[in-house]
């Protein structure tokens, strides 16, 4: 169970390294509190992170996608 936990977390990882490499970021969704927050622009442009909450999921991705343009 432990190694299936570890590998989890590195095709995890895995895949945020990607999506910051390809788009300068990667979107984190909490469902439960309903925000969206970025990983990786402080990372690739030295910028601060940035969240977003009290919307629709669709909406509050969206404006992330075009504030890290």
């Amino acid at each position: 169970m432990i190694d299936e936990h570890a590998q989890h977390d590195q095709e995890a990882k895995q895949i945020i390294l990607e999506n910051i490499g390809k788009y300068g970021c990667h979107l984190a969704l909490i469902e439960a509190d309903k925000f969206v927050y970025t990983i990786g622009l402080y990372e690739k442009f030295r910028y601060p992170e940035l969240i977003c909450f009290g919307l629709k999921t669709d909406v509050m991705a969206s404006i992330l996608n075009y504030a890290c343009l």
